[in-house]
């Protein structure tokens, strides 16, 4: 019955378990992979991983390393991203700063991810040979639809840069196609500027907004209304990233270029974000915002 339940399990959880039964926790500095564990493939670990890309190493502070991302293989997010288990913590990951990697990741990108096997593989040397098998392993197939070819991931080899390509179908000769289009796969999005937000704390069951010093202590919606800048006239919100521990917030806004001729002025924009329903405990509060602070108290 146990093997049965072995047998059903994810190659993360069978890492995992393996892991544990044969290291105790005070060992960890000095392990190495288990024997008998057959080394994943990178299909395997495409598979088991929410976000794969190739970045450089900013920092490490004791097994979390800051990673400036070049691109995104699988998913999309941030520009510079939070990792761990690496170097006091892995068996055989250790980082140096400058050093260039593909990382297989999961986790939230507003919070800090996690290497998906912990301390085993979870990175790999940046090759051509290994981004062709990432290609291969992660949603990138091609579509055919009324002439118009859409070709997720090309990899082109002088720079080792992800293209999407679309190509269009030649009117007098269909078997030709011509290049319509060419632009980096998955981005990497840098980081919107962000001014100043306020806090907004209302009583789910009065719907009445309440003092940031407030005695409520039931459910208390919380949200964010988010001043900021965009550098020029292309920028556009990407993607909003929350996360939440305890009942404090990080929330992570990208952003993305939209359109070909941008004027240079800077844009003012204002955002509302909701963060949930919560029921806070007396305390002091956070809410961090592209790295903009703020707080609040239930007494």
């Amino acid at each position: 019955m146990l093997f049965s339940y072995f047998q059903q399990m994810s190659p993360t959880q069978k890492w995992s378990l393996t892991f544990l039964l044969i290291f105790p926790m005070n060992a960890v500095l000095a392990c190495t992979v288990p024997f008998g564990i057959q080394t994943l493939s990178i299909t395997d670990k495409s598979f088991e991983s929410n976000y794969i890309f190739e970045g450089t190493v900013n920092s490490i502070s004791d097994s979390v390393a800051t990673v400036q991302i070049l691109q995104y293989f699988k998913g999309k997010g941030p520009d510079s991203l939070h990792i761990r288990s690496f170097n006091s913590t892995s068996c055989d990951q250790f980082l140096e700063i400058g050093q260039k990697a593909i990382f297989f990741a999961d986790g939230n990108p507003a919070d800090m991810l996690n290497a998906v096997y912990g301390p085993f593989k979870s990175i790999e040397s940046v090759t051509d040979e290994i981004k062709d098998q990432i290609a291969q392993s992660t949603d990138c197939t091609a579509t055919f639809e009324n002439g118009h070819v859409v070709i997720p991931c090309v990899l082109h080899k002088s720079s080792g840069r992800i293209f999407q390509a679309e190509m269009q179908q030649n009117s007098s000769d269909s078997e030709l196609f011509t290049l319509s289009k060419a632009q980096l796969g998955s981005k990497a999005f840098p980081l919107v500027t962000v001014e100043s937000f306020q806090i907004n704390l209302i009583n789910i069951e009065t719907n009445l907004i309440s003092d940031l010093n407030t005695n409520d202590i039931t459910p208390i919606k919380l949200s964010i209304t988010v001043q900021g800048v965009f550098n020029d006239g292309c920028g556009q919100i990407e993607d909003i990233y929350i996360s939440q521990q305890d009942g404090n917030y990080k929330v992570l806004i990208t952003e993305k270029k939209e359109g070909e001729t941008c004027t240079q002025a800077i844009v003012p924009f204002e955002e509302n974000i909701n963060l949930g329903t919560y029921s806070f405990p007396s305390g002091r509060y956070s809410v961090m915002v592209n790295g903009v602070e703020d707080h609040f108290d239930i007494n």
